[in-house]
Parts: C-alpha cells; sequence; structure tokens
C-alpha cells in the first residue's frame, strides 16, 4: 500500500517506478523525496497520478524540478480524484507551477486534495493569489 523511496537518486529513472505505479491498483502512498528528480521526468509521474485509481498521498518533496515539473504534475492532477496529500517542499515550483496547480484543483482533484506543501517553492504573491 506504500512504497518510500528517498535519498536514491533516481533521477530520470523514476519514469519506470511512475509506470509500475500507474498500474498498481493498492498503491495509496508514494514517496519520492530528494531523488534528484528532473523536470521532464515529472511527466511520467504526472501520468501515473492521472490514471492510478488509488493513490491517496504523494510526496515530491526536495526534488528541484522547477516549474516545468510543478506544471506536468498539475496537469496529471487535473485528473485524478483520490489524491488527498501532495508534497512539494524544496522543489521550486515558482509562482507558475503554483498557477498551474490552482487550475488543476479546480478539476476533481480540488474535491479530494485536503493537504498541499509548497513550503520553499518560492511562489510568491502571484502564486499565493492565484492559490487563494
Amino acid at each position: 500500500q506504500s512504497l518510500v523511496v528517498g535519498n536514491n537518486n533516481l533521477r530520470g529513472g523514476v519514469s519506470e517506478l511512475a509506470a509500475a505505479a500507474a498500474e498498481h491498483q493498492g498503491l495509496l502512498s508514494l514517496s519520492l523525496q530528494a531523488n534528484a528528480i528532473a523536470g521532464s521526468a515529472c511527466e511520467a509521474l504526472a501520468a501515473a497520478l492521472a490514471t492510478n485509481p488509488a493513490l491517496q498521498q504523494l510526496d515530491l518533496s526536495f526534488n528541484a524540478f522547477g516549474p516545468v515539473g510543478g506544471c506536468a504534475i498539475a496537469r496529471g492532477l487535473a485528473d485524478n480524484s483520490t489524491l488527498t496529500s501532495l508534497r512539494f517542499a524544496s522543489c521550486s515550483v515558482r509562482a507558475i507551477g503554483a498557477k498551474e496547480l490552482s487550475l488543476a484543483l479546480q478539476g476533481a482533484s480540488g474535491d479530494s486534495l485536503r493537504h498541499l506543501d509548497l513550503h520553499e517553492c518560492y511562489i510568491g504573491a502571484d502564486g499565493t493569489a492565484a492559490l487563494s
């Protein structure tokens, strides 16, 4: 039900893990903290988010994937109605990532998401306004 793969320097290798997570119907919690995940690798995670019907918690903290990754995850989140907790601490998604997350939360995910951690993401006033 839970998979914790933190501090393993997965980088782009997270794509294979994301593909498996997309298919694993019993996976409720996925933690990928501090794995040097790049923005481009977040596309695979977004696909997993969009297709996994059970995932409730996703922790991507301490992966500086920036706005590219934040926007990718937001696109996957838009099609997800089960995620209750998303942790992006120290991912540097900036205002543009926060704005995309805000748009995603207006869809199905807005009803289920209860916890969004964006500390040290440098979202600024524009990002904060978009999320409020």
